[in-house]
């Protein structure tokens, strides 16, 4: 049978979070679901989900109408049961959702008005509004399964859940409830414990924006393990955080905390704390960039005016982008390739350079040290060939602009170590032949 809890992009994602934005999750202690269902609760609220389908085990359609799986269950949607004088009205929520069958509701009914004469939860026709489907409810009921699925951590733990409840939203719901009923004093000792440590230990090294997202984040995680009667307030963990920060003795970060909440004052308001907290030890960081990134420019010699991109990055605040970006000043390629005084290159007394110096170019001839002009007064023929042909050796022209295919090169136009040596052997003459005419 085909798994409906889920589509295959649901299945790899658990989306229930708690108002922070971070994952809920249960482990493996009893004493971790009071606290998990809690936090789910919550999310279903903030999201609309599954409202109808846990108090009445109905579907709100977006067309407006009501699926029902039973008709007999449409009085507990409309809430048009009387009871009797001084008898509490049935209500169902999420720590007690309808039950799967409507008559178990109605047993609980007939419980409370023993002996009556009256039933009203016979429903002949269906009235306006409302639509007898009971798939819509069991898919409803099994993406709800899916998503408490997904939030159980332990493997185990997951698959017995998902075989006694059959995928089932609220089958699973109450068999959670019952499971956390189990836990034992230690259990819940061990929660909270934990808890307290992490809130006590505060910030380990420096207190940066990455260190205190740390934190925070195993923080908020273990509160949500501890029940909810056990756990701090809203309020409390903020006054957790005012310590961390009050408490850090490097630099000014408690007198700047101190300024942000005269001028912010989050009341208690956690996720307005938590956003004060980052935006200053986030923009404390850009601050000690910029600075960085101005220090190490000032330092810089023969550097009037910085690159663009790095100026770019200093007003924007990136100060860590500015430094990566200027690692040293602005060179001039031709410039930098020169490391002599041309001042100081030897000359003849015609001006000419009369001896090769480390840093001038390299003769095209490809010998060590040879000086251009030296080149071509040595090897004429070398330098003519070159001039017409290029390093191809394609269609070689003779002097005087004569092309032949087999053009004759002397032993005495090569002289020893010269770069036509290669190509000259033993006095003798080599001819060579010549390409098409280009």
């Amino acid at each position: 049978m085909a798994d409906i809890s889920a589509t295959p992009s649901e299945k790899m994602t658990n989306p229930i979070t708690d108002s922070s934005g971070d994952p809920v999750t249960l482990g493996d202690n009893p004493a971790h679901v009071a606290g998990f269902l809690h936090e789910v609760s919550r999310y279903f609220q903030r999201e609309g989900l599954h409202s109808a389908l846990i108090r009445y085990g109905a579907v709100l359609l977006k067309n407006g109408t009501t699926a029902v799986s039973q008709l007999n269950q449409i009085p507990f949607v409309l809430q048009s049961i009387t009871y009797a004088s001084g008898v509490e009205p049935i209500s169902f929520a999420f720590e007690s959702p309808f039950p799967i069958d409507v008559d178990d509701a109605i047993s609980t009914f007939n419980g409370l008005h023993p002996g009556h004469n009256f039933d009203p939860f016979k429903v002949t026709t269906v009235p306006s509004g409302f639509i007898h489907q009971p798939l819509v409810v069991q898919q409803e009921d099994a993406k709800l399964g899916g998503m408490l699925l997904r939030a159980i951590e332990d493997e185990t733990f997951r698959e017995e859940m998902q075989d006694k409840s059959g995928g089932n939203g609220r089958v699973l719901l109450r068999l959670l409830i019952e499971h956390g009923k189990t836990a034992k004093p230690r259990d819940i000792t061990l929660v909270t414990t934990k808890y307290n440590a992490i809130a006590s230990a505060g910030v380990s090294g420096p207190l940066t924006r990455e260190s205190f997202n740390e934190w925070i984040k195993l923080l908020l995680k273990a509160r949500r393990a501890v029940p909810p009667k056990s756990r701090s307030s809203d309020d409390q963990i903020c006054e957790v955080i005012d310590q961390v920060f009050f408490g850090d003795q490097a630099g000014d970060v408690g007198n700047l905390y101190e300024l942000h909440l005269s001028q912010h004052r989050p009341d208690g308001n956690l996720v307005k704390h938590l956003k004060m907290a980052r935006d200053l030890l986030g923009g404390r960081e850009r601050s000690e960039q910029i600075l960085e990134a101005k220090s190490k420019l000032s330092l810089l010699s023969g550097v009037t005016v910085p690159d663009a991109s790095v100026v770019e990055a200093l007003a924007r605040g990136d100060g860590a982008a500015a430094v990566a970006l200027f690692s040293g000043p602005s060179k001039d390629p031709v410039k930098t390739k020169r490391s002599f005084d041309p001042g100081s290159i030897p000359r003849d007394a015609q001006g000419r350079v009369s001896e090769w110096v480390p840093g001038m170019a390299d003769c095209p001839c490809g010998r060590p040290k040879c000086v251009i002009w030296m080149c071509q007064r040595d090897f004429p023929l070398w330098w003519d060939s070159r001039k017409y042909i290029g390093p191809s050796l394609k269609g070689r022209r003779l002097r005087g602009g004569r092309t032949s295919g087999n053009p004759v090169v002397s032993c005495h136009d090569a002289p020893e170590g010269g770069p036509s040596a290669g190509i000259i052997r033993g006095g003798t003459s080599v001819r060579r032949e010549s390409g098409p005419e280009q």
